[in-house]
């Protein structure tokens, strides 16, 4: 490990230090716990305290988080209003289709689920919150993929290595695309069992205040239920949700 990256390791074990113990904790407590001499974590945090991100308490010498890290946190913490604005779209869904309901964001090559209602079926599906999926086999990571450009998308296939994790799994560029350009017509997305078999599908994206792309929602279900008579009702539905939750997060 690098000297570089060895010190973003250690001052990260000291934030989660003090974060875990209540936000007060001596140097020879912070030695303790993260395993380092005390000169080691004096220097770090007095580089902590420079920046910003932790503070002493004048009282009794402990060490504190500051505002800082809540500030940074907040940034990603937005998507919690995505969360609250989706989740009463994310039950009516639920409620007329009687099916799971996905709320996902994207992060780097993958989405994450970040809300999910589940259905009054017996048959569950493998997914949960904070699970993390692959794009090229989702219906709401292909509908999130569908809005980028050709170089994009492009770039993003260079960087995977796709597994076909059933017989109707997507994995060459050319079909992949060919894909895309159809969810970019209709502004729905379909896992056609791509991910788990005899699971399909139906997607669609959500937008911010400037209409960027925040994350996707997906109706899915058994190919016994999911057929395209059902699918051909819900898709007004998804839609109509869509344009909902992104006029209520600002998109005009």
């Amino acid at each position: 490990m690098s000297d570089t990256i060895q010190s973003i390791a250690r001052a990260s074990a000291i934030l989660e230090a003090i974060a875990a113990h209540e936000n007060h904790l001596s140097i020879t407590e912070l030695s303790g716990i993260v395993d380092l001499h005390k000169s080691t974590v004096h220097r770090i945090l007095s580089t902590l305290i420079t920046l910003g991100y932790v503070k002493q308490n004048e009282m009794n010498n402990h060490y504190e988080l500051t505002v800082k890290l809540f500030e940074l946190g907040s940034s990603v913490v937005k998507n919690n209003d995505l969360v609250t604005v989706a989740r009463p779209y994310l039950e009516h869904l639920g409620d007329v289709s009687n099916e799971v309901v996905h709320l996902v964001i994207p992060d780097g090559d993958e989405i994450i689920y970040i809300d999910k209602v589940e259905s009054n079926q017996t048959l569950r599906m493998h997914s949960y919150v904070g699970r993390r999926a692959p794009m090229y086999c989702t219906a709401v990571g292909k509908a999130i993929l569908s809005e980028a450009s050709e170089q994009q998308v492009k770039a993003y296939w260079s960087g995977i290595h796709p597994i076909k994790h059933t017989q109707h799994t997507l994995t060459t560029l050319p079909e992949f695309i060919k894909a895309l350009n159809q969810i970019k017509k209709t502004g729905i997305s379909y896992d056609n069992e791509e991910h788990e078999t005899d699971i399909r599908c139906i997607a669609t994206t959500l937008h911010n205040y400037a209409g960027h792309v925040i994350g996707a929602i997906s109706i899915s279900g058994p190919i016994q239920r999911m057929n395209d008579d059902h699918i051909n009702e819900l898709i007004p539905e998804l839609l109509e949700v869509k344009e909902n939750i992104s006029k209520e997060l600002g998109r005009l």
